[in-house]
């Protein structure tokens, strides 16, 4: 969400302060430092307030500063990161907007959340097979650190291996879409048919299905249902697509509940 800020001093501190009052803030994405497109400088007091502001209700800050080494002066501006005491400031730089666009080299000095980012990458070495099941976290922690492009290459070449509704629903979350909303999610019902990809499809209005689209979603429904279309004895477990009044498995009479199990 965009908040009010001055063309001289920044971004408006106690409008961020009733935002944070009100709202859950995942993360803090500013340029506190010549703010493209105003130029504004936040003074450091401002800065420094900013950080305790943030560090009260643990919320991390992403702070741009590829600007920072266009100043006019005797020293450069004080970054937000240097009023930091916890490590949640994420302090982002690059030499594409001071040297050359060409260079295209950038770093993150990513505080607290670096040791993560480390341990989601090894974990990913080690368990690729079952990385899926974390990948939102995984890619929640990127963007908070900065590094929401690298998770996506990453997420996007174990999607390329091991394609799972998981990985989908990731990679749509770090794009700002939905994973119903991802072209991969047809071949992925086709592939790998599951009332988890087909509830994604369910998402978009029935208009935007294909025929395509529809067919898959319907096997993977028929799928998933067809080991519940059935009948169990409540006495010894006994499992027929038939009903019975006396159990093939146990003998007893009337344990066969006259529903299926997709209908108990």
């Amino acid at each position: 969400m965009s908040l009010p800020t001055s063309s001289v001093s920044g971004i408006d501190l106690d409008a961020l302060a009733t935002v944070l009052a009100r709202e859950r803030v995942g993360a803090c994405w500013l340029m506190p430092t010549f703010q493209n497109p105003t130029g504004a400088l936040m003074p450091d007091a401002s800065k420094r307030d900013l950080v305790a502001l943030l560090a009260r209700h643990q919320v991390p800050l992403i702070e741009d500063d590829v600007y920072g080494e266009l100043y006019f002066g005797a020293a450069r501006p004080k970054p937000a990161k240097a009023f930091d005491e916890n490590g949640l400031v994420l302090h982002c730089s690059s030499f594409s907007k001071s040297l050359a666009p060409g260079y295209r080299v950038g770093w993150v000095a990513a505080g607290r959340h670096a040791q993560a980012l480390e341990a989601w990458g090894q974990l990913r070495q080690r368990s690729p097979e079952s990385f899926g099941r974390v990948a939102p976290e995984f890619a929640a922690c990127a963007v908070a650190a900065g590094q929401g492009a690298a998770a996506r290459d990453a997420l996007r070449q174990l999607f390329d291996r091991q394609p799972s509704v998981d990985l989908l629903r990731a990679l749509a979350a770090l794009d700002g879409t939905s994973a119903g909303q991802s072209p991969q999610l047809v071949e992925l019902l086709h592939q790998q048919p599951s009332l988890s990809a087909a509830l994604e499809l369910l998402e978009l209005p029935c208009t935007q299905w294909t025929e395509t689209a529809r067919q898959h979603a319907r096997d993977a429904v028929a799928q998933a249902a067809r080991p519940l279309q059935r009948y169990r004895c409540a006495a010894c477990g006994f499992e027929s697509q038939r009903h019975f009044w006396q159990c093939p498995g146990c003998l007893s009479w009337d344990s066969f509940p006259p529903l299926r199990l997709e209908e108990q």
